[in-house]
């Protein structure tokens, strides 16, 4: 039985999701103090939290079982992502349960900005009929720069058309086709700066985005500029801002995020031009509701299935794609495993090579599968989530090339490991069947296969002459081990040749021994799936 643990709140209907779970449940214990969740933590398999608990590195290594940590919305700025990589948990969000609320809310903080809707409301409740103090703007005509157009930023751009608003948008990582669907315009950082009269952000807070709006951001903007955050603090340098407001350069500016929260800067408090939130953008009982059920299936899921979706920490695949890529998957842990059996010693770098349909796909989980189980033999507690990590800290350069082109196959993955003084060594493998069901090794160098990649294995090159195979056979008879399945193949006659010998039992040590004493035998492996 599972356990998960959510320590800021669920929704009922999220909770509905565990009762009717099997093999999981969940408890809720909101509040939770930092010092009682390091002493519980390692009770439970998974955790869920929203923006409050601050998920560090070492509630991360007092988690001893934990496999999973749900962020019930769309920032993780309160996990620390690496150090759960490190430890091969998985880390996911609800990218897209919050969208609606967050631009609904950027939207009413653009207008109580244009039209100065709170200063208004604070008059007229101290008494005060001042009318000709709270002219406003309207959003009619006027060009919105939007930074960041993923689901809130497209969103946004959305709502703002109708409001007959001209729209601006810059993001290095969003194709300038799929900004113009949304009829936006796609710009520069420095145009959208020049040219908006309102500017909005969407983007995570990070070393290229963190201060993004400050002084010397500020200059290259418009004179009267409004601005609004309601993505990350840290985006906007508050200081900056606050001497712009001062100056008259920004005109007014709104804010549901700070860099640390509650707000602790006072400076920010003393301007009427100044709209402020305490991050309540994603705060709707729709948003609730629909980050406590989708976080709560995807958790289930994974913990039930191991089907990961919306993770921040594994590359991000669609259910579809990923159904369609399970069978690679296993069969790549099992080209891991292999080579890691045949080609020991100090690796440098793993080569992955996809062929046919894969070469069109997203191949990452196939290739961090390879990558994890040829590193478990030496590294403990690797996993797909952590395995990249783990090799880039021991020197393990990993490449990948791809090619929708195959001469033999429908699907074929080649793995080649290059070893430090020594040669490398490489396995091809492909998944036979309509419904891919006969997985088989088919190379190993540049030598054709056929091996089942399960139970035991025995690999033997040797030289292609008379008596190897019946030496080889008579060795494992001795021994009461017998051949079920085996395969040969050599490049030309008399060069080496490539036997591939599936047992029924595992051929210990000694075995092996003598079978490389044989004359002729060059080497011999085994291999245990």
């Amino acid at each position: 039985m599972y356990k998960v643990i959510a320590t800021d709140g669920m929704d009922a209907a999220g909770i509905d999701v565990f009762k009717n779970a099997s093999g999981v449940t969940l408890e809720v214990r909101k509040g939770v103090k930092p010092e009682e969740l390091m002493q519980i933590i390692g009770d439970y398999d998974g955790l869920i939290v929203r923006s409050a608990t601050k998920v560090t590195a070492e509630v991360i290594e007092a988690g001893k079982k934990l496999r999973v940590i749900g962020r019930a919305g769309v920032g993780v700025d309160n996990v620390d992502v690496k150090a759960a990589s490190r430890r091969g948990i998985v880390v996911m969000n609800t990218p897209e349960a919050n969208t609606i609320s967050t631009a609904e809310h950027t939207v009413a903080m653009m207008c109580a900005l244009a039209r100065q809707i709170p200063r208004a409301d604070a008059l007229m409740k101290q008494g005060q009929w001042e009318k000709k103090a709270l002219t406003g703007v309207e959003l009619y005509g006027k060009t919105l720069g939007i930074i960041g157009f993923g689901r809130i930023g497209s969103w946004v751009a959305t709502i703002c058309r109708g409001f007959g608003m001209h729209i601006l948008a810059y993001d290095p990582v969003v194709s300038p086709e799929r900004i113009m669907e949304h009829g936006a315009t796609p710009v520069s950082l420095d145009e959208l700066f020049a040219q908006s009269d309102f500017i909005t952000v969407h983007t995570p807070v990070n070393n290229e985005t963190r201060n993004l709006v400050r002084k010397e951001t500020i200059a290259k903007m418009k004179d009267g500029v409004r601005l609004i955050n309601c993505a990350r603090g840290g985006i906007f340098n508050e200081d900056d801002l606050c001497d712009a407001l001062d100056s008259g350069k920004v005109a007014g500016a709104a804010l549901d995020v700070f860099p640390k929260e509650p707000n602790e800067n006072t400076r920010l408090l003393k301007y009427h031009q100044l709209v402020l939130t305490p991050h309540i953008a994603a705060s709707t009982d729709e948003a609730q509701s629909r980050v406590s059920v989708e976080i709560a299936h995807q958790i289930v899921q994974y913990l039930t299935t191991g089907l990961i979706t919306n993770a921040v920490n594994v590359p991000a695949v669609s259910s579809q794609l990923l159904q369609q890529l399970m069978p690679f998957v296993e069969l790549g842990s099992r080209m891991g495993t292999m080579l890691a059996q045949i080609a020991p010693g100090k690796l440098t770098q793993l080569n992955v090579s996809y062929e046919g349909e894969l070469g069109a796909m997203d191949t990452a989980p196939i290739t961090n599968a390879i990558t994890a189980s040829l590193l478990a033999a030496n590294v403990e507690g690797v996993n797909q989530v952590n395995a990249r990590l783990i090799a880039d800290e021991i020197g393990l350069k990993v490449c990948e090339h791809k090619t929708t082109t195959s001469r033999n196959y429908a699907n074929y993955i080649r793995a080649e490991v290059v070893r430090a003084g020594d040669d490398p060594v490489s396995i091809g493998a492909t998944i036979f069947g309509e419904n891919r069901q006969h997985p088989r090794i088919v190379r190993i160098n540049h030598s054709h296969v056929d091996a089942v990649p399960e139970g035991y294995l025995l690999i033997v090159p040797h030289v292609d002459q008379p008596g190897i195979l019946g030496k080889i056979g008579t060795i494992l008879g001795n021994h009461n081990i017998n051949i079920s399945r085996m395969t040969c193949d050599r490049l030309q006659p008399g060069s080496t040749n490539f036997g591939v010998y599936t047992t029924d039992q595992d051929v210990p040590e000694h075995v092996l021994q003598e079978i490389r004493a044989v004359k002729g035998i060059l080497d011999a492996h085994r291999v245990v799936f």
